[in-house]
């Protein structure tokens, strides 16, 4: 509950610097993961987990079918900064869960400068 806020408002700081150094923030990200850290003061984490990524639509799957794409590749090039368990970036982490969305998110890596693996260099 509320010891789970710092862990998220650290993934907050790093899902922005992210945003501002691949040169693709967007206002609209101030909001990224806002609800989730105020209802992280009334709920267990875990069962917060699985609602936040029903609902939101920079995740994979969610209920409405809209994804906001960018901030969803944001989201996972920055995970690997603060979240011990998520170690990938975005496109490693595209081909470990997500193959089935190439078509659709390596394009975006590629206009971003992040189409590879780890930290080597783009070819």
């Amino acid at each position: 509950m509320l010891r789970d806020v710092p862990y998220t408002a650290k993934h907050y700081v790093a899902f922005q610097r992210t945003a501002i150094q691949l040169g693709h923030w967007r206002p609209h990200y101030l909001l990224h993961d806002l609800g989730k850290m105020l209802l992280l003061c009334f709920f267990e984490k875990k069962k917060l987990h699985s609602f936040h990524q029903r609902i939101s639509i920079h995740h994979v799957g969610n209920i409405w079918g809209i994804h906001d794409t960018y901030q969803m590749i944001v989201d996972w090039e920055c995970a690997r900064y603060t979240k011990p368990d998520k170690p990938l970036n975005a496109y490693d982490t595209l081909y470990e869960f997500y193959p089935d969305i190439e078509d659709k998110i390596l394009p975006k890596l590629k206009k971003l400068g992040i189409a590879r693996s780890g930290n080597c260099p783009e070819t």
